[in-house]
């Protein structure tokens, strides 16, 4: 009875993989990316300078269209605005605090795990792992903060 159960289970779970791996294949591409109002979409030449694809948009991205297709310059040239280079910084920054988010996360899963229980390194554990969540909601609220404040200054300056 547990063999055909458990074959059951693992059909079931095969097909609902190939569904969800098969379905994409069918959808419509888009062939140039919806961009917001004002924004560019950054293509992507051949040699010959025809237009492959669409990388994506210029809204936070690092590199802008090209005015002349030249062979040392297909994807795109470096950014020199200096909204864009703000928001890229601040892109590694936040990136990086969340990486510090996960890691003092994990830490303190450990230690709680690794308490055998003692009451302080419980709490311990559980206080570092709540600090870590105000972290993220801190560094999410500077995140959105920030944006904002960079596409408003985008929006008013155009």
């Amino acid at each position: 009875m547990a063999y055909h159960l458990t074959s059951k289970i693992g059909i079931a779970y095969f097909l609902f993989l190939a569904f969800f791996t098969v379905i994409p294949l069918f959808t419509k591409a888009q062939t140039k990316p919806n961009c917001a109002p004002g924004d560019v979409a950054v293509p992507v030449y051949d040699s010959n300078g025809n237009i492959i694809y669409y990388e994506g948009c210029l809204y936070g991205s690092d590199v802008v269209p090209c005015q002349e297709v030249k062979d040392g310059c297909p994807y795109g040239k470096p950014v020199t605005d200096l909204r864009s280079n703000i928001r890229i910084a601040l892109n590694v920054i936040f990136g990086f605090l969340g990486i510090v988010v996960i890691v003092m996360i994990v830490y303190g899963a450990f230690e709680w795990l690794t308490s055998m229980g003692s009451d302080d390194k419980v709490k311990k554990g559980r206080d570092t792992m709540l600090w870590a969540a105000v972290g993220a909601v801190a560094i999410a609220v500077a995140w959105t903060v920030t944006s904002f404040i960079l596409h408003t200054g985008r929006v008013v300056g155009s």
